[in-house]
């Protein structure tokens, strides 16, 4: 029987199914819906078929194809398949004053009660409402006082109730225009200069309401890709030489700002060379020297390290010294050993981080 129930179930999710959204979680969910006919109210009510597991309760506010639908109930358990939950279409949705709260779903109702049974309020001709909405973090937030426009007019929470996962408003009007909302965004601007090729930078930007951040979606594009790109979360990579800014956009407030242009300079090629003076000949008992430039750019610079070595069969009776502050390279030659008079060995001077070597030729010799 309960596989029975199971791939009727199943065929008709199959067939009608629909993808919905619980707001205050965001968890997606699969349903199908039939018309509620029962005669005792004057809205459109549905009942909405789910899988058991599905995260529904009483008063759930679920988002389907951009419309928000409010569960009055969730019916008992009749078994391990399915459940379902009389749904209503929100008519509205709350923003505080003071921000606190803001798009939060409803469903008022008019000249009749929140719920289908019975029309036990006072109608809404005469400035009074009652509202049901989700309980949930956003609604935990209102507090009686409040303000919020809705339906044309400014409403103020003369009551709230909160029972089996359903929270109920008594409100009343309290003037006859809208509240006025500032928008804006706020970001951590960028330099007019100083920026090179593969730096990044983060907006940290917000949109704000009545001056409080929110996490209304923002846009962000720059003027010039082939200078800056900027990704969905505000990061601007520096690519290029060239000028450039970047533009914030928040639609749902319909506000935008654009950063300080920023100038990035072309890359100066850095640009290494090494020469080295003539060591001539190298004498037996002496220290011959040499000097080794280094120039970055043109100017001679102290700071990118260089080696020396000797390269010759008799390599090991040399000593070779060198001082990075001036270049200064010595090769010392024992005195005692008259068999190198005549023979040569290359000293070979290399900038190891920039791939420079130069190699010369020495003569030993004596002055005897």
């Amino acid at each position: 029987m309960q596989n029975t129930l199971q791939n009727v179930f199943n065929d008709t999710m199959q067939r009608e199914g629909i993808t919905a959204t619980a707001f205050s979680s965001g968890i997606s969910f699969d349903c199908f819906f039939r018309r509620l006919s029962d005669g005792l109210n004057q809205r459109s009510t549905m009942t909405m078929f789910y899988s058991f597991g599905s995260p529904i309760h009483a008063g759930s506010i679920v988002e389907i194809n951009g419309k928000n639908y409010i569960c009055l109930n969730c019916e008992t358990v009749e078994n391990s398949v399915y459940k379902k939950s009389a749904v209503v279409e929100c008519n509205g949705t709350i923003s505080t004053e003071n921000a606190n709260v803001m798009n939060l779903p409803f469903y008022g109702a008019g000249a009749e009660s929140a719920f289908p049974s019975g029309n036990n309020m006072i109608s809404i001709i005469d400035g009074k409402a009652e509202l049901i909405t989700e309980d949930c973090s956003e609604s935990r937030q209102l507090a009686i006082n409040d303000k919020f426009s809705a339906w044309g007019r400014t409403w103020l929470i003369k009551n709230i109730f909160v029972v089996n996962g359903i929270v109920t408003l008594n409100v009343e009007v309290t003037a006859d225009s809208e509240i006025v909302y500032e928008h804006g965004i706020t970001f951590n601007d960028i330099n007019a200069s100083g920026y090179s090729i593969g730096d990044t930078i983060r907006l940290d930007a917000s949109a704000t309401l009545n001056g409080q951040n929110t996490d209304a979606p923002l846009t962000y594009t720059s003027s010039n890709i082939e200078v800056a790109t900027v990704d969905s979360n505000g990061i601007i990579s520096i690519v290029g030489a060239g000028s450039f800014f970047v533009t914030i956009v928040c639609e749902s407030y319909g506000v935008s700002e654009t950063t300080t242009e920023t100038t990035v300079d072309e890359e100066v090629q850095e640009v290494v060379t090494l020469s080295v003076s003539k060591m001539g000949e190298a004498y037996l008992g002496f220290d011959s020297e040499c000097t080794a430039t280094i120039q970055k750019n043109g100017e001679t610079v102290h700071d990118i390290t260089f080696t020396a070595i000797v390269e010759s069969s008799f390599s090991s009776k040399l000593k070779v010294t060198i001082n990075q502050n001036n270049g200064l390279i010595k090769v010392e030659v024992p005195d005692s050993d008259y068999s190198l008079v005549g023979k040569s060995f290359d000293l070979v001077v290399s900038v190891p981080d920039y791939g420079l070597t130069n190699r010369q030729t020495v003569k030993i010799t004596s002055f005897i």
